[in-house]
């Protein structure tokens, strides 16, 4: 029996599988280290010649949000006491973080609720993932303490310094080439969201051409930081994680991918401009920028537009806006890596709106009614289900609404003066019949679970509380059936108005011919 945790277990498991690329969410790189490094030791037990057939495992890092303490010059609960706001060239704080780590709100520095300034969702945590699955079924996890303060971004290459030099995979990589281990590990760190160094000038109204320079002219210098640490052999490569890669062109945080390639260039003429470490001409070196990440799905397709006109740039030197892209650059490799993120993770707008996002999935839900129990629960695709409602949902609506109808204390009201007691039950329970009627009546105009999840919690769970002291176990079981069902008709809800959003197109989005025995993520993967 395997004693390995459920992260090393899964890195084991994928290995296995021949799944080599592992990323480490902001701030987890020490925990993928330990993950990678456990799975790497059960395996070399359990399986020494299945994981000699496995030559390079890329290990993915990103850099650029910290969160600092509340005052200059000390650091609040659990961050570094000499970190603050300004400690590295070109600090830009993008919110404060009370009650939150460096890696919640908008990775993009913008105000939650603005147009454009969701984060993937792979960026909402802090703790390592695979980068082989949709963020639905990931492996984040929070790895700090919550602290108060400010998050910060930087790209400066003093920063970067000191995120290579304090980095467990720089140092996991480093012991494993002088140890001669292997497989060999390809370490690949990238700058994430760059264009939030232009957030606050976004913010204030500033052109357009202004925002761009400023992130362009940081990357460059995040590129100088990085190529140095490549020269050195601390890193292998080193990329882009963004979302504004993926924004329309007419977003103040747009970042254009030509920006991006311009400043892997340039960075390369600043390190390797006279001499290079090796004796290769600066001429011939080649850029090490390997990576792009960027968010792409069905309904938000700039992504993947973006990612075919890289990959033609740097195979022919050529886009496909004629004469506004330049010629080759020198030092760019031949082609670079893309990773999606978020495919089946969408917000409105095609990624500019604001609100909670949507999903891709169809859902496995339970439709066993209580009379079935002794039968054994029924789970079955929300795509194969046919109708309107789950079949369990009805019974469950009608025996919630039934037991709540007050019968007795009507009839009782109808022979005598009711009790203040018996009026107060009386009130409860109109209110509550009241409020599911409403549950039940909104249900065709639900389009994220989460946003569900958010009402439940805010307003009807508080009504509930607030209506009745407390409840006997009869009701408690009828309500507790009741929201099992409705949960599941949620799902089932939005499900099919997303398979009709997808089937229908509309609104800058293009129509899909989605089977109906096929699962949403599968079509949408």
């Amino acid at each position: 029996k395997s004693n390995l945790d459920q992260y090393a277990s899964v890195i084991a498991t994928s290995l296995r599988s021949g799944v080599a690329t592992f990323e480490s969410g902001h701030g987890g790189e020490a925990r993928l280290s330990n993950a990678y490094q456990a799975a790497m030791t059960h395996l070399r037990e359990e399986d020494p010649e299945e994981i000699g057939n496995v030559r390079e495992v890329t290990l993915t890092a990103r850099f650029g949000y910290r969160t600092v303490g509340d005052a200059i010059g000390g650091g609040g609960e659990g961050e570094v006491a000499d970190d603050y706001v300004g400690r590295y060239p070109n600090d830009v704080q993008v919110e404060e973080a009370s009650g939150s780590s460096a890696a919640d709100g908008n990775a993009d520095g913008s105000d939650p609720k603005a147009p454009g300034g969701q984060l993937d969702e792979q960026s909402e945590h802090d703790g390592p993932s695979t980068t082989t699955d949709d963020k639905g079924s990931d492996l984040t996890t929070p790895t700090e303490e919550e602290t108060s303060g400010f998050v910060v971004h930087n790209l400066s290459r003093e920063y970067v310094a000191h995120c290579l030099s304090s980095s467990p995979l720089v140092q996991l990589r480093t012991e494993q080439r002088l140890g001669g281990s292997q497989p060999a590990i390809n370490l690949v760190h990238m700058a994430h969201n760059p264009e939030a160094q232009g957030a606050k000038l976004a913010g204030s109204g500033a052109p357009l051409d202004e925002i761009r320079a400023v992130v362009k002219e940081r990357l460059t210098d995040a590129f100088i930081g990085l190529e140095t640490g490549k020269a050195e052999g601390l890193i292998s490569s080193y990329g882009v994680c963004s979302n504004g890669l993926s924004l329309p062109t007419s977003h103040p945080l747009h970042l254009p991918w030509m920006d991006v390639l311009v400043a892997a260039s340039d960075a390369v003429g600043y390190v390797h401009g006279a001499e290079t470490i090796d004796g290769t001409p600066p001429d011939e070196v080649v850029a090490g920028i390997s990576t792009l990440q960027l968010p792409a799905n069905l309904l938000e397709t700039n992504g993947l537009s973006v990612a075919e006109d890289v990959k033609m740039y740097l195979d022919t030197g050529e886009g496909d806006d004629g004469d506004e892209t330049p010629p080759r650059l020198p030092n760019l490799p031949s082609t670079v890596d893309i990773y999606v993120t978020r495919p089946l993770t969408c917000y409105p707008d095609q990624g500019t709106g604001s609100g909670h996002p949507f999903k891709l999935v169809d859902y496995l839900i339970d439709t066993t009614t209580t009379s079935d129990l002794a039968s054994g629960m029924t789970k079955v695709w929300t795509n194969t289900i046919e109708g309107s409602r789950p079949p369990h949902y009805g019974p469950a609506l009608a025996a919630t609404m039934g037991h709540f109808d007050a019968t007795e204390i009507l009839e009782a009201g109808q022979e005598r003066k009711l009790t203040v007691e018996e009026r107060e039950t009386l009130d409860g329970c109109r209110l509550l019949q009241s409020m599911i009627h409403d549950l039940d009546a909104n249900l065709d105009d639900i389009r994220s679970f989460s946003a569900y999840e958010d009402d439940l919690y805010a307003k009807v769970v508080p009504l509930i509380h607030d209506t009745f002291e407390e409840l006997d176990e009869d009701s408690a079981q009828v309500l507790q059936s009741f929201f099992v069902a409705h949960g599941g008709a949620v799902r089932h809800a939005i499900a099919k108005t997303t398979r009709k959003l997808l089937q229908e197109g509309g609104d800058g989005v293009k129509s899909y011919d989605v089977p109906e025995g096929l699962t949403l993520q599968e079509f949408a993967l």
